[in-house]
């Protein structure tokens, strides 16, 4: 008969902290089971406590990288200097798109409404470098070419160090800027 091995509880603990760097798959479906077990002593709670304000951070993440999205295509619509309807359509498409995308985010949490002027700052960082980035290349045809980094100084030249959009005009899901409703229009 097979001897039973008795492991303590400071053991079992362990074992969790460990499953949670190895298969936290696992770790997650065991830890939500202690949970509903009300075993509180089997839950690893430092890694509980870590995941769910990673879950809040998540939330915050998702609006940011919209509302960047989003900005990043309103400065392309308002800034480049080409016309073409089909570019500019998919650009007009790209913001409504985020629009809803960052409305849904505060329908699901609704605690981050008061964080989005926070958010959008963060946002506005990000989006002005992928957009003066984008303009550059679409200008020179290739990040590698000879002019690339002298027009991607240019775009840091010509687009606005703070964000030119408020919020309410980022969310209002009938605003453009003047400039780009006239010059994409078909």
């Amino acid at each position: 008969m097979a001897e039973a091995v008795s492991v303590s509880r400071d053991e079992e603990v362990q074992s969790l902290k460990d499953l949670y760097w190895t298969d936290g798959y696992t770790w997650a479906l065991r830890q939500a089971d202690s949970l509903r077990r009300r075993d509180f002593a089997a839950v690893d709670w430092d890694n509980v406590i870590e995941e769910i304000e990673d879950v809040a951070k998540s939330e915050q993440r998702r609006w940011t990288n919209h509302c960047a999205t989003l900005v990043e295509h309103l400065l392309k619509l308002e800034y480049w200097r080409s016309q073409d309807p089909e570019t500019g359509q998919t650009w007009f498409d790209t913001v409504t798109r985020n629009r809803q995308h960052m409305q849904r985010t505060l329908d699901d949490s609704p605690g981050l409404k008061a964080k989005r002027e926070e958010m959008l700052r963060k946002a506005w960082h990000h989006a002005r470098k992928a957009t003066i980035d984008a303009l550059a290349n679409y200008e020179t045809g290739s990040r590698v070419a000879p002019t690339f980094r002298k027009v991607l100084r240019e775009w840091e030249r010509e687009l606005p160090e703070t964000c030119p959009y408020t919020l309410a005009e980022i969310e209002d899901p009938h605003w453009w800027p003047e400039n780009a409703r006239h010059k994409f229009q078909a």
